[in-house]
């Protein structure tokens, strides 16, 4: 179940970026949200049949999950949600996929304002650092209670 909701929350992250349509990024946070969740609760489930010396490990990235679920329902998905209300209380029109795809490849504005980042700051802080560290340490989790090592 978790390899299509995570599909399904990066073509609506694509289409959110391509069209601006912000509540497509609340609609994909809700997803990759959905999906650590289940991540979490398939954890809890094949736990006790892990290696013993992954019980720690795995009791680290639990909270570390919940924490994740929380931070993407608490903030990350109310933000977008609000940004697309903004845009619908300002009339902001949307770009149809094919403009979206010339204005990705033309736009280049860089800033290093710290008023532009300010909301973006802490979880591409947490992604780009503790999410890719965790994610990629999930590959123990393959190894099983009987097997070779035993």
């Amino acid at each position: 179940m978790i390899v299509p909701l995570i599909v399904l929350a990066e073509a609506c992250s694509w289409y959110a970026v391509l069209t601006t349509a912000q509540r497509a990024h609340a609609i994909e946070d809700s997803l990759w949200g959905v999906a650590a969740a289940l991540l979490v609760a398939g954890l809890l489930v094949i736990g006790p049949s892990q290696v013993a010396g992954l019980y720690l490990p795995m009791i680290a990235w639990c909270v570390g999950g919940a924490a994740y679920v929380a931070y993407i329902f608490i903030f990350d998905v109310p933000e977008y949600w609000s940004r697309w209300r903004a845009d619908q209380t300002k009339g902001s029109r949307r770009l149809s996929i094919g403009r979206g795809v010339i204005d990705v490849c033309r736009r280049r504005i860089v800033s290093y304002r710290w008023e532009v980042w300010k909301t973006e700051v802490l979880w591409m802080s947490l992604y780009f650092s503790v999410g890719v560290w965790s994610s990629i340490s999930l590959v123990y989790m393959s190894i099983p209670l009987r097997g070779p090592l035993h």
